[in-house]
């Protein structure tokens, strides 16, 4: 085998430190967004063939295939796990820093090493353990209240889930342990603790402390992040 040459790239631009703040804002939202849809009950929906069903008449099409909730926790996990480095930047770049580091934050908090692990072993194909757990996506739980019935191409990995009525069903999503031996409980939980690591040092910096409506806005659903309140992420103007 051949011993390829390694690549030489152009070195880092130096980062803006308004950049920064602009893009962490935009991680912010989507961070918030993203733990409102993991919390969201599944609605559902009148199926095509209805009308030649007595029983089951509704459909889940969030169930339809299991994998992109998998993948919907890991890409959460990762966007919690890599705001890290977007605030050491921005941080660096407004000659400023935070006792303890952030990468000493990182390093001591469980729940933020189970977003590396998950998002490292996703991009890298496994192999990552910094938390020491060697943490996987579990089970999709959820109890649909009455009749369920189910159809399931194992070659693609896709479901027809059939229901009887047209109630919401709350889902849960467990991050485990890599033997199955320990649950560290739902993944919403799981990441919005990782998350409070870091509305902790935003809070204690002047990153939102604007008085345009972005920062304030960013503030505001902070503040229901913080006390628990769902939807996290409302619009005040459409809803």
């Amino acid at each position: 085998m051949v011993k390829s040459k390694k690549t030489k790239y152009p070195p880092r631009k130096r980062v803006d430190s308004s950049e920064m703040a602009a893009e962490i804002r935009r991680e912010l939202r989507g961070i918030l967004r993203r733990l409102d849809d993991l919390r969201r009950p599944m609605i559902p929906e009148l199926a095509a063939d209805h009308a030649e069903r007595d029983d089951l008449q509704y459909v889940l099409p969030r169930l339809a295939a299991h994998e992109a909730i998998i993948e919907d926790v890991i890409t959460l996990a990762g966007m919690v796990w890599h705001l890290k480095d977007r605030l050491k930047r921005w941080l660096a770049a407004s000659d400023l820093a935070c006792s303890p580091t952030i990468e000493e934050i990182a390093a001591s908090q469980k729940p933020l090493l189970i977003c590396g692990d998950l998002i490292d072993s996703k991009k890298h194909g496994g192999g990552s353990n910094r938390s020491g757990f060697a943490p996987t996506v579990g089970n999709i739980s959820f109890n649909p209240g009455g009749q369920i019935g189910l159809k399931y191409d194992g070659a693609l990995k896709v479901a027809d889930f059939r229901v009887s009525n047209q109630t919401p069903i709350p889902f849960t999503v467990e991050i485990v342990s890599g033997d199955s031996q320990y649950t560290f409980g739902p993944a919403v939980t799981v990441i919005s603790k990782a998350f409070e690591n870091w509305r902790n040092v935003i809070n204690a910096t002047d990153l939102l402390d604007g008085t345009g409506t972005e920062c304030c806005e960013l503030r505001r659903l902070l503040e229901r992040f913080e006390r628990g309140l769902t939807p996290i992420f409302y619009s005040e103007v459409v809803g």
